[in-house]
Parts: C-alpha cells; structure tokens; sequence
C-alpha cells in the first residue's frame, strides 16, 4: 500500500507573511527635492518698479532741461516794471528771455521766447549782447532797441541766481546716482551668487542709492527755500529782489521737484520688497 504523503506545512515567514520574531520591512519614502516656488507678487513688483523708474527719469530729465529749448518749466522768472514787458525765466541749463515787444506794435500781446543754452555762452562777449543776437536771429519782428535797456538791467540778476542759487549739479548727480542704482539693484536681484563680492556690490550700491535719494531730497527743499527767500518781502509768488527788478517763483516747478521725490520713495520701498520676497522664497 502506498503511504499517503503528509503535506508539508507552509513557511510562515514567506508566503504567508513574517513569522514570528521577524520585523516588517517598512518601504522607505522617496525622498523629494523640495520644488523652489516663486514669489508671490514678486512679478507685479518688479513691473511696478520698472514704471517707476521711467517715470522717475523722465520728471528727472523735465526738471533738468527745463528752460533748455523752451521756457515750459522754469525755476523762477526775473523781470521790471519798465514800459516794455521783458521777463528772464532762468532753468539749471537754460535760460529764456520772453517779450511782447515787436516792430509793428510795442504792446502787442504776441509774446516771442527766445532761449539759449549755458553751454553756448562766451566769456569774452557780454551776456546782453549773446542773448540780443539770438532774440534777432530767431525773432526779427523783436523791436531791439524797445528791450534793450531792460533786458541789460534784468540778465545779469537772472545769471547770477542761476550760478548761485540754482546750480545744475543738484539734477544731474541725482539723475546719474539714483537711477544708475536702480539698474544695479535689479541686476544683483537677478543674481543668485551670494558671494563676498555679491554683498559688497550690494553694499555699495545701497550707500550710492540712499546718497542720490538724499540729493533729492536736499535739489526740492533747496529750490523751495531759495525761492521763497528771494520773494521776501512778497506779494503772492512775486516779491522785489532790486529796486525796479522783481523775481516770481515757480510753484509747478517745485510741485514737479517732490513728485519726483515721492516716486524716487516708492520705488525704493518697490527694491526693497523684491529683495524681502526673493529672501523670503528662497529661506
């Protein structure tokens, strides 16, 4: 007869899972490169900083330009009580002499402006006699001999404050320092080397940005302050600076000067939150 086999009994440790005494083997979770996630906002941010930045340099470069080819924008203007109306809008680069005076009729309200640039002035020729050639050239109708007398009296006034109290340094090293601070700050914001080299670039160029907001700064309360000082004793914007010559302040002028200060701020709080979120989005 044959025996009849005994089945074998199943290995508990195998198919029916762990036999006693042994530990389950965990399965160990894939380990996952943490994602880097954008900023929120950090987009918006840098446009709105780029908007300002172009509105910054474009009221920059008004306000410096001013009275250059046109007297749209000046910082004060000089003039007399004499019969002929001859008024000096005196710019940081430009000066502007406007008249009523022309050959046909001497109180004609046809105003004629002529201006001239610093730049082309000689010293070996009187100021008066540079600017009653270039109101000739430009404006033939002008009758020369009616403005003459006054424009000799209210010029050299005009030219004096402009050297003195009006020096174009003021715009132009704001131009130059703060908007050029303004593209540095976004190339090392586009940069992900946090170097010695990296910090020391950022040093320098925060120090150089708060020195050009600080011109700013001094170029607005400086045109409102000598301005208002030149007006004393005044009546109104205009007040008596000699006897006979009178100067009038540029309310527009010095309005344009701190908006573009309140812009210059904003976007320093723009460069500065870009920094915060990129600081943020990278910790």
């Amino acid at each position: 007869m044959a025996s009849k086999s005994t089945p074998k009994p199943a290995n508990k440790g195998t198919a029916n899972g762990p036999s006693k005494g042994q530990k389950p083997k965990s399965e160990k979770p894939k380990s996952e490169e943490p994602k880097s996630q954008k900023p929120k906002y950090m987009v918006f941010i840098v446009v709105l900083s780029i908007v300002l930045w172009f509105a910054v340099a474009g009221l920059g470069f008004f306000i410096a330009l001013g009275c250059l080819f046109t007297n749209s924008l000046y910082i004060i203007q000089v003039h007399s009580n004499d019969t002929t109306p001859v008024q000096v809008q005196v710019g940081y680069f430009g000066t502007c002499v406007s008249t009523d005076a022309i050959v046909s009729d001497v109180y004609s309200n046809t105003t004629n402006t002529t201006c001239v640039q610093n730049i082309q002035y000689d010293d070996d020729e009187l100021l008066v006699s540079q600017f009653m050639a270039e109101i000739r050239d430009k404006n033939p109708s002008t009758n020369m001999s009616a403005i003459e007398e006054p424009l000799g009296k209210i010029l050299p006034v005009a030219e004096q404050l402009r050297r003195n109290a009006f020096p174009g340094s003021l715009p132009i090293s704001f131009l130059v320092i703060y908007i050029l601070s303004i593209i540095f700050f976004w190339i090392l914001l586009a940069s992900s080397n946090h170097s010695r080299t990296y910090r020391a670039i950022f040093a320098i160029t925060a120090l150089l940005n708060s020195y050009g907001l600080t011109i700013g700064f001094i170029m607005a309360t400086t045109t409102v302050k000598a301005s208002m000082a030149l007006i004393f004793p005044s009546q109104d914007d205009t007040g008596t600076i000699q006897d006979g010559i009178f100067v009038t302040q540029n309310t527009a002028f010095q309005t344009f000067q701190w908006i573009t200060v309140g812009l210059s701020v904003a976007l320093q709080l723009c460069i500065s939150l870009a920094f915060v979120l990129r600081r943020l989005s990278c910790s």
